[in-house]
């Protein structure tokens, strides 16, 4: 086991960062919207407004199947590994 974790380390390291973008997208991203809100007219504001939740909803969909998916098949590999050196230590 103890060889596995080295290779598990830029997997992890990813998943982490990820789950950072993640929080940004979903909690910072919309507070750094309005503060154009000065320099565009309405009808632009509303319309740049809406793309740009429109992207970062797509965006935070993607990101949170691939982070799960990505969680789901290095616990189903760490799970077969495991029993499968239980099977030769036995």
């Amino acid at each position: 086991m103890e060889e596995l974790i080295p290779g598990l380390q830029p997997l992890v390291l990813w998943m982490a960062n990820s789950i950072e973008l993640l929080h940004f997208i979903q909690h910072e991203v919309p507070q750094l919207l309005p503060w154009r809100q000065d320099n565009l007219d309405e009808d632009l504001l509303e319309s740049e407004m809406s793309s740009t939740r429109t992207a970062c909803e797509e965006a935070m969909t993607v990101l949170e199947e691939v982070i799960m998916f990505t969680f789901q098949q290095s616990v189903f590999y760490l799970t077969k590994v495991n029993s499968h050196i239980q099977a030769y230590t036995a």
